[in-house]
């Protein structure tokens, strides 16, 4: 059974804005690239939800058996590797259903994506319902249009007529499924089409675009603001955390021939962290007092005696002088009464064990390899050996893994990764590889045996 909130036709409202299609860029033989037909920014129910909330969507509480709109998107997109936006994108192009706050027919929700409704002809009830016609899109991009290109009108690098007069020769696929699924470009007033598709994915672009994945350093060029890019697992987002502080830069082993130059509107586009980002954790801080303090999770924490700080592993000389604005603006912790336990970011192992260690959240996480150990920049020389009560007394945690940005690939073995969240997502193509600015010099070498024992995330196509 339907359970419907029915929307409210908006659809040509869009379209009365004067010399609209002389707002944005538009190129009718290039429409979307093949990576974002394939993949976008919204993966999840929860981030297609909240990009419906957003617009306002009738959509955003929409249901079919149970089911909500996001979460129909979102199952078709991951089961045959159409990317959501595109699914959202053509939804607002065939019955506005995405900026339309208010109710539409049932026969906008039963068509929502146009699929098997020929121009000027009747749509096949076969197809009828919001789920089938979400599902039955999708899966005729990745069963024909994608599986069998040479049987379709258009095709990359042929020139083909549309149904309203022009010629256009597709630069790549993505253009060529677009003009299959819909024969028109449109002019953007009487009749929209993939003209309309563009504007409204380009009025999306924040939402949509192919982001860096977490652990990147990105730059806007003529622009002094380096920023790090970060994942907020409670929001599944990219988010940017802005490094204001070059001691700060050069303490977290930052260097700037890494740093990524992108366009304004990828820095605009990812929400900023809450967190701000200090030194690494375990370094010791004062100001022009005698209290010392040991950074750990971005927090300063004073530690309170001279016996906790060498139970640490510390000696007063290793403290950094920070000026007194600066120290007062690292948020603080609670104090550090004792030395038993080492602070988070420790590297630790014991006199009889060549097993190291890396403390997170109060538990010892064993790095694998050596090529591990060095990729995330630890030194022999911050390895602290302890006693093995003291070891016992960490519980044992997850083994630890390659830090978020890191690019790796097996020696011998095809396939380079990008680290990210304990995963690493292959990167499918040398386009890719170069459009996120990486160099093969940034590449790192793990062992076979380690890479094949990470998860593997996403691809980044």
């Amino acid at each position: 059974m339907f359970k419907t909130k029915i929307c409210a036709l908006l659809g040509f409202l869009i379209l009365l804005i004067p010399n609209l299609s002389f707002a944005f860029d538009f190129d009718k033989d290039y429409l979307l690239s093949d990576g974002e037909l394939y993949s976008c920014n919204l993966k999840t129910e929860a981030q297609v939800q909240r990009f419906l909330d957003s617009e306002n969507s009738c959509l955003a509480n929409y249901t079919v058996d149970d089911d909500k709109a996001a979460k129909i998107i979102a199952n078709a997109a991951k089961e045959y590797e159409i990317s959501a936006c595109w699914i959202l994108t053509t939804l607002q192009k065939e019955q506005s259903l995405i900026k339309s706050k208010e109710a539409r027919s049932e026969r906008a929700l039963d068509y929502a994506m146009g699929f098997a409704c020929p121009s000027g002809g009747s749509c096949d009830e076969r197809y009828k319902g919001f789920k089938k016609q979400v599902e039955s899109a999708v899966w005729q991009i990745r069963n024909r249009y994608l599986a069998y290109p040479e049987n379709y009108t258009f095709q990359k690098g042929k020139k083909s007529k549309t149904e309203d007069g022009e010629y256009v020769c597709p630069k790549n696929m993505a253009t060529a499924v677009n003009y299959n699924y819909t024969p028109v470009v449109g002019d953007g007033v009487t009749h929209g089409a993939n003209r309309n598709f563009v504007l409204s994915w380009q009025s999306w672009r924040n939402w949509f675009s192919l982001s860096h994945p977490a652990g990147n350093l990105i730059q806007a060029a003529g622009s002094k603001a380096i920023y790090l890019t970060v994942y907020n697992e409670t929001e599944e987002r990219v988010e940017k955390m802005m490094i204001t502080n070059l001691p700060v830069f050069k303490a977290r082993g930052y260097n700037f021939s890494r740093v990524i130059k992108v366009d304004q509107s990828e820095i605009d586009g990812y929400p900023n962290s809450s967190i701000r980002i200090t030194y690494p954790n375990g370094t010791l801080i004062r100001g022009v007092g005698p209290a010392i303090y040991v950074i750990e999770n971005n927090r300063k924490r004073h530690i309170a005696s001279l016996k906790a700080l060498t139970d640490l592993g510390y000696k007063i000389s290793d403290a950094r002088k920070l000026s007194d604005n600066e120290l007062a603006s690292i948020p603080g912790g609670p104090s550090v009464q004792s030395g038993a336990k080492k602070i988070d970011g420790t590297l630790i192992r014991t006199k009889a064990n060549p097993a190291i260690y890396i403390l997170d959240e109060g538990n010892r996480r064993h790095i694998a390899e050596w090529n591990v150990f060095s990729a995330n920049g630890y030194v022999w020389k911050d390895v602290k050996t302890i006693s093995d009560a003291e070891m016992a007394g960490y519980a044992q945690g997850s083994p630890m893994v390659l830090n978020d940005g890191l690019i790796v690939q097996a020696k011998g073995r095809p396939g380079v990764y990008v680290a990210e969240l304990g995963r690493l997502r292959l990167v499918k193509n040398m386009e890719t590889f170069k459009s996120l600015g990486y160099q093969w010099n940034w590449i790192k070498t793990v062992s076979a045996q380690y890479l094949a024992s990470v998860p593997k995330g996403e691809g980044i196509e």
